[in-house]
This record gives C-alpha cells, structure tokens and sequence, in this order.
C-alpha cells in the first residue's frame, strides 16, 4: 500500500513539471501571442501553461495557427487588454481550478476579444469548453467585439457545447462588480443549464447585451444581478435595466 501512494504522489507531481508561469513582456501596440520574445520567460504559450498579462497589452493572434491555447490566462494590475484577430482563430483555455481558473479578470482590469475581418468572415471564439467544468472568473470586464459585418455571428464566448456535451462545459462566474459586455455586431453567449449552469451571475454582475438580435444566456441569476440590454434584442427578457432572479431561459 505504501509503494501504491508514493507512486500515485509521483505520477501527480510529474504530471506539473512541464507547466510554465509566463508573464507578458510585449508592447501596447499589437505584439503577437505566439512570438517567445514577448514572454518571460521567453517561450510562447501552450496548453499547460500559466499566462500572466498585468499591463496594458494589444496581443495579437496571427498566422496560419488556428488554435492558440493556454491553461489559464490572468489579467490583473488593472490592466486593459485586447485580443485581436482578424480571421477566424480558437482561443482555448483548460483549467479546472478554482484557485488557478481557466480565466481570471481582476477587478480594475478588462479583456477585450475584438475581430475583423480585414480578410473575409470572423467567426473567433473564446472556448472554455474543453474540460468537465472549466472555471471562469470575472471581476472586471469581459468584452466581445467584432467589427465583422462579413461574418456568420462575430466574436464570441462559449462556454457551452451545441449540442450539449456533458463532459465539456465550463463554470464562469461573474462577481460582484464584474461585467460581460456583448457589443451590437459580436456573437451571442453560448451557454446551457446541464449538466450544471454554465453561467453564474452573482449579486452585483452584469451582462449587458447591445445587439440587435441579443439574447441573454442561459444561467442562475441572483437577486440582484443585472441584465441590461441595448438595441433590439431577438429575445426581450427584461427592461433597459432590470434586477432580475433568472435561472435560464424561460
């Protein structure tokens, strides 16, 4: 039994040796993702590790890559940062710990997803599906852009599977004084209630949709959450600004 747990401790200490901390060195003015220069240390990210941004950053994902992934991305020191792509590209982030989520935006600090489609159509997504249970947490701003008016949706945030996939979905939580913003030409939120509610609006968060053609995701909404829409949504769930329980669609 004591060769059993040791071997057991090893495997799991192993399975963390290859995961890297790397903080953002880059500049403002729109370095890209995958250029080791831009990172301390000096490699580009991959799916099992850490990425630090705590300065103002435009971060740009280029190339003929279509998937960039990471385990989790943390925007603190009241930094704003944009993603910005201009074709189609995948941004997947994995973690499943609460204490290291998949993707943390700190109070003060906002991360905004922007598209074009300088190119043709951008359908970008930031995926936090690819795991049982993805944590997100948000206590500043989630902001989904697009400047895409080729585009099947615009930029957008899963957080759900269509169809439901009940091995891959995430937990995002959007905290007091937290926000998802949906601007007027992005996509809409890809959410579900099973297996669990993939969206956790907290007393205090808001998700504020300005599409035309808006929806509000399926999720738990306490008391005193906030949906705001903007524009003419497809589905008018609430008044301009309303308080509102709301446990998913109705």
């Amino acid at each position: 039994m004591k060769r059993f747990l040791l071997f057991v401790f090893f495997v799991g200490s192993f399975s963390n040796v290859n995961a890297t901390i790397l903080t953002w060195v880059g500049g403002f003015l729109g370095d890209a993702w995958d250029q080791p220069n831009n990172w301390s240390p000096a490699m580009a990210p991959g799916a099992g590790d850490d990425v630090i941004i705590n300065i103002n950053a435009s971060i740009l994902f280029t190339g003929s890559t279509t998937v960039f992934e990471a385990n989790s991305v943390t925007i603190s020191g009241n930094a704003e940062v944009v993603f910005r792509v201009s074709t189609t590209k995948e941004i997947r982030l994995y973690s499943t710990q609460s204490l290291n989520p998949a993707l943390r935006i700190d109070a003060g600090c906002s991360l905004s997803f922007r598209g074009s489609n300088l190119m043709g159509g951008n359908d970008s997504v930031l995926d936090l599906t690819y795991g049982t249970g993805v944590i997100g947490s948000i206590y500043g701003t989630l902001r989904m852009e697009s400047s895409a008016p080729g585009a099947t949706t615009g930029v957008r945030l899963l957080v759900s599977r269509t169809p439901v996939n009940p091995a891959f979905y995430a937990v995002l939580t959007v905290y007091d004084g937290g926000k998802i913003e949906i601007t007027s030409t992005a996509g809409n939120t890809v959410s579900a209630l099973v297996p669990v509610p993939n969206l956790i609006m907290k007393n205090g968060g808001v998700y504020e949709n300005q599409k035309n053609g808006g929806l509000f995701p399926a999720g738990t909404w306490e008391p005193n959450s906030r949906a705001i829409e903007k524009g003419i949504p497809y589905l008018l769930l609430f008044p301009v600004t309303h308080m509102a329980t709301w446990n998913g669609m109705p």
